[in-house]
């Protein structure tokens, strides 16, 4: 599962652009979410239907991957996956301009119990779901339902003629207590660099095969790219910005509250994790003075200049999401602008990062959500390069580089980073080295066996080492 940071708003949204530009890599990005594009710096602000799964199919050869020599020091060491049966996905095509889409149209992700790659078929307008315990032995689900995404195409496609093809882009993956929550959209190129884009649709699945659309009144409701999930359950800001709503399944939700806020307080995107939820936001701290009028003249009136309102960065925390207490931040000092947000690591680990007038960010991490301390180390990872599988977190660091010169890192029991070291690289690899750089070209995701890194047509695994 790859982090997200929610939302794209403000002087944010150039990460958006980014990510959009290579929407069809998930890599070591993310959304937000964990899926949606995460990272920059974002400006500051005050019934379901179920599916049966089809028949899946006999169980594929277990992975064979080469053993891992026994002396190697901690790191990742890699090897083919050997498998029969492996997702099938269509082959890479392109764009309305001509210019090739670098790898085929799908989205990988880790869990706690295993890994689900996305596949989306743009000529028959059909996603489909495949799922494995150990990225070797794959089983197909039924199609997802998708007749809203056709809908809104077959209205767009008459107003605009130049739209060929969409693109499959996951703004967020998280695991709840016992099920999956899925949030997505297409993305369609058009002529000289512009997009149209379908809405965001959410699904939910306990096996990661069979898949329930969220409720259409219940999704109008949420603010889908701000959905959270860690085993506390699903927490998510209302679409008018002024709620909180809560799910223990991620398809019934119940309202919960904000905190207590002044009138210029604000709040941002929560996130659930085994110790309850986390909201992070701005708290004003002095407020501003109104202008004072000075003596008129022939150019027109003039007074002194007003003070400006100071803000801090501010967290609260709470067991339910309805009941609140604001924790302390060490190191923060008043500021006239706050722009703040929190990244799920993995449920037992949150990072919070703010934007003030300092030249540098501030930066906490904390295993309980009550209690913060500050770090330096996460300048690489606020921009979402984290994979979990809720139970582990690995950096990465290199996107756009072939796969030796990506640099590795778990987070340790202290929320340090433990560099890894690579080993087991080979030129037999399905797509090593090659064109296909990380991020690119190729896509990783962790789980239960490791770091799995598929190019569509492949897999090879990076199995983690400890001492």
């Amino acid at each position: 599962m790859k982090t997200a940071s929610s939302g794209t708003r403000g002087w944010r949204g150039w990460a958006m652009l980014l990510a959009v530009a290579t929407v069809a890599m998930a890599g070591c990005m993310a959304a937000g979410r964990s899926g949606s594009a995460k990272g920059a710096p974002r400006a500051s602000s005050t019934a379901t239907t179920s599916m049966s799964p089809t028949p899946s199919p006999s169980p594929s050869p277990s992975p064979s991957p080469s053993p891992a020599p026994s002396s190697s020091p901690s790191g990742l060491h890699w090897s083919k996956v050997q498998s029969g049966t492996i997702p099938a996905a269509p082959s890479p095509t392109s764009d309305c301009c001509g210019h090739p889409i670098a790898s085929p149209d799908l989205d990988l992700e880790g869990w706690s119990r295993g890994y689900v790659e996305f596949v989306w078929d743009d000529a028959a307008q059909a996603l489909r779901p495949w799922a494995s315990p150990d990225g070797g032995n794959w089983s197909a689900g039924k199609n997802l339902a998708t007749g809203t995404w056709e809908a809104e195409l077959a209205n767009a496609r008459t107003s605009v003629p130049d739209m060929s093809s969409c693109i499959f882009v996951v703004d967020g993956f998280q695991e709840g207590p016992s099920d999956l929550l899925m949030v997505a959209h297409l993305y369609c190129p058009l002529a000289c660099g512009d997009h149209w884009d379908t809405s965001l649709q959410v699904w939910v699945s306990s096996d990661g095969l069979d898949w329930s659309a969220l409720n259409p009144e219940t999704l109008k409701a949420l603010y889908p790219r701000s959905i959270s999930g860690g085993s506390s359950g699903f927490i998510a800001r209302g679409s008018a910005g002024g709620a909180i709503w809560l799910s223990s399944d991620g398809l019934t939700w119940r309202e919960g509250s904000l905190p207590q806020l002044g009138p210029q307080d604000s709040v941002e995107d929560p996130v659930s994790f085994a110790s309850g939820f986390a909201l992070p936001g701005a708290v004003l701290e002095t407020p501003g003075d109104q202008p004072s009028p000075g003596p008129q003249s022939c150019g027109g009136g003039y007074g002194t200049s007003p003070r400006p309102a100071l803000y801090v960065p501010a967290i609260w925390w709470s067991a339910d999401g309805s009941n609140w207490t604001r924790e302390t931040l060490p190191g923060t000092s008043p500021s006239e602008r706050v722009d703040s947000w929190i990244e799920r690591l993995d449920d037992h680990a949150l990072l919070a990062i703010a934007y003030t007038d300092a030249s540098e960010p501030l930066e906490w991490v904390s295993a309980d959500g009550r209690n913060w301390r500050a770090v330096d180390w996460a300048s690489s990872v606020w921009m979402g390069n984290i994979l979990t599988d809720g139970d582990r977190s690995l950096v990465c660091d290199g996107l756009g580089f072939e796969l030796a010169k990506v640099s590795f890192s778990l987070l340790g029991p202290n929320l340090e980073r433990i560099p890894l070291g690579q080993t087991g690289l080979t030129s037999d690899m399905p797509f090593y080295p090659n064109a296909n750089t990380v991020g690119e070209g190729s896509q990783l995701a962790l789980g239960p066996a490791g770091l799995l890194m598929t190019d569509g047509q492949g897999f090879v695994l990076g199995t983690i080492l400890l001492p």
